[in-house]
């Protein structure tokens, strides 16, 4: 059996991260021998810490002996040693640990983890590197020196969709024999969740009638997500609209700049009792389950869980062309794809399917269908295994 080391830029509860913590999951019931190493703790770390043993990374120690004696030896020029030799202490036990764990094989998640490539490479193991990025986050949350290490010890890239395997063969030029389409969701395990979510009614918390069409977003909040946009897209909805129709954006913290900028703008239209946001929060299904309709407002989002969950929930789902992967699974029968960032043209789509709900619930079903026969779980894993085997050149991982 070969011991994988999966290795996360963090434990925030994203798409990325959730995906990895399901393949472990289904990797750990085949009994497969993994290790975790996190460069950041997040709200998943206890559910990675419940599957396989982690590490971190070595962190600089914020007190030796006190502030008052730490204060005196930097001004004696004597606390760098203590600094040396406690990083010395720190990376030995790291390597120890590393070693302990008899790796043979790396999964690096997301290219964010490019950040700590350098860490491991005295392991000298094949690399599979899962990007689930295109190029506005390659840019965003990568440093260019670390990722060009990166893809150069790259032995395999997985990437969650068509549209990324051309750009990474396009732009970082990797042979096409390097890289493989992969996506992991358990659609089985998320029917059984969204029907358990569907009995809650938060519709009632936030003055929502039972009646009214709710058009919702959802991710971690940032303008790659398109949250101005999505305001832009309620503005136009409820100008025509004004009654009966509300929007819901699920994932923006309070006490950002980014939550002041949208309530203030929300305020100013008038619009606060219409639109409505919602903070991270691990019970999402509550609220998306309630969605009659999913905008997909990212500029760029290479093959969002929480669209797949939407379409799983029989939600219809409009984006824009250009964006990511989606709009190959949408098609022209399981919601809509209209021109890179035209919200007049998402708006007129958003307002058909308010006029028509035979419609909207004909490609929402449509959307489930297409996501239950392409993202069936066990074969997803059965490939990755396949893959993972392949790069570390044994007939089977397990």
């Amino acid at each position: 059996m070969k011991t994988i080391l999966f290795v996360s830029h963090d434990a925030n509860r994203a798409g990325a991260q959730i995906v990895l913590l399901e393949v472990i999951k289904q990797l750990k019931q085949r009994g497969a021998a993994m290790h975790l190493l996190l460069g950041g703790g997040g709200p998943l770390e206890g559910d990675f810490e419940k599957l396989l043993p982690i590490s971190k990374l070595p962190q600089p120690r914020d007190f030796f002996f006190g502030v008052r004696i730490d204060k005196l030896l930097a001004t004696l020029g004597i606390l760098p040693f203590f600094q040396r030799r406690d990083a010395e202490k720190q990376r030995s036990i790291f390597e120890k640990n590393m070693a302990d764990a008899k790796i043979d094989l790396v999964f690096m998640n997301t290219v964010a983890s490019s950040a700590l490539s350098k860490e491991i490479e005295h392991l000298q193991k094949p690399v599979v590197l899962f990007a689930h990025e295109l190029a506005m986050a390659v840019e965003i949350y990568t440093d260019p020196a670390q990722l060009a290490h990166t893809f150069r010890h790259t032995n395999r890239l997985l990437v969650v969709a068509q549209a990324l395997a051309d750009y990474y063969v396009q732009v970082h030029a990797f042979l096409p024999k390097n890289v493989s389409i992969f996506t992991h969701i358990d659609t089985r395990e998320m029917l059984v969740k969204i029907e358990n979510a569907r009995k809650g009614n938060v519709r009632m918390r936030y003055n929502v009638p039972a009646g009214a069409i709710l058009v919702g977003g959802c991710g971690n909040a940032e303008l790659r997500k398109g949250n101005d946009l999505f305001l832009g897209l309620a503005k136009s909805v409820l100008k025509k609209y004004p009654e009966n129709v509300y929007f819901m954006w699920v994932g923006l913290p309070k006490n950002t700049e980014l939550h002041t900028v949208q309530a203030f703008d929300i305020a100013k239209m008038g619009l606060t009792d219409k639109i409505i946001l919602i903070e991270p929060t691990p019970a999402v299904f509550d609220y998306t389950t309630q969605f009659d309709i999913f905008a997909l407002t990212s500029r760029e989002d290479p093959y969002p869980l929480v669209a797949l969950e939407a379409a799983l929930n029989q939600t219809p789902i409009v984006c824009f062309e250009q964006s990511g992967g989606l709009p190959d699974l949408i098609a022209e029968d399981a919601g809509a794809v209209v021109p890179y960032a035209d919200v007049e043209a998402m708006s007129a789509v958003v307002q058909g399917w308010i006029e028509n709900p035979k419609v909207r619930k004909a490609l929402g079903k449509n959307a489930q269908n297409k996501v239950i026969e392409r993202h069936d779980p066990i074969k997803s894993i059965d490939n990755l295994c396949a893959i993972l085997a392949e790069v570390s050149g044994t007939k089977n991982i397990l």
